[in-house]
């Protein structure tokens, strides 16, 4: 996909995200789960209305109790309010 601004904020790029949160909990192996939240954490830097389409949600509920949680929860807190 281009790096063009427009992909990631367009409705299948939030889907696109979305899947490595939901995959994670179906690998079997902590390196591939790792991998998986990686880079959904990096696809989803810089993407906006990451409430739509429950991105935020998914990632949430497979990151764990780390950071990253933390950083979603705040992302969803600001753009709750924003809305």
């Amino acid at each position: 996909m281009s790096s063009d601004p427009f992909w990631k904020n367009a409705g299948l790029w939030r889907y696109f995200v979305k899947e490595h949160f939901l995959l994670v909990p179906l690998v079997r192996d902590q390196a591939t789960a790792r991998t998986l939240l990686d880079e959904g954490d990096r696809q989803m830097r810089g993407v906006k209305r990451l409430w739509m389409d429950g991105v935020l949600d998914a990632a949430i509920t497979h990151v764990g109790n780390s950071d990253m949680h933390d950083r979603y929860l705040a992302i969803k807190e600001a753009e709750s309010r924003a809305r």
